[in-house]
């Protein structure tokens, strides 16, 4: 399992949910995405186990490309970062993506050696333009 596997689930994770918890970047701004569920299973999320995320949204403008930006903590340290291209894994976003309905979902194995506790990171989503399409900080718990 590669680490963006691993922290792209993040982006999936927040939501309704006990384990996780987010907020948006900036509360008042108009992102090009209307979040509209988030559902994580099992809740809350257990080192050895897999996780299944499903997000479900409405795509306010067209995306032709962009970047996916991933920051992590663990104890307050930064542990991760990772800027990628958001049309390079189409088994998750394919490019271009018009308006409209937006379902992702992702089944992602947590590896046994994670260290249980608190994390605390954030998500952004650039589109083509280098506008920002939707950020979120999130903080979630993974326990034994």
């Amino acid at each position: 399992m590669s680490i963006l596997n691993f922290f792209f689930i993040t982006l999936i994770l927040f939501g309704v949910a006990y384990s996780v918890r987010w907020e948006f970047c900036d509360p008042n701004a108009d992102y090009k995405i209307r979040i509209e569920s988030a559902r994580i299973y099992p809740d809350p999320i257990k080192i050895g186990k897999n996780v299944l995320g499903v997000l479900n949204g409405t795509l306010l403008e067209e995306i032709d490309g962009g970047t996916l930006k991933i920051q992590l903590k663990y104890g307050g340290q930064p542990i991760y970062k990772i800027e990628d291209p958001i049309c390079s894994a189409p088994q998750v976003f394919l490019c271009p993506h018009k308006p409209g309905f937006v379902s992702l979902s992702k089944t992602v194995p947590i590896p046994s050696f994670t260290p249980s506790g608190t994390y605390t990171g954030e998500v952004t989503i650039f589109d083509q333009n280098i506008e920002v399409v939707v950020c979120i900080k999130f903080t979630m718990d993974i326990m034994k």
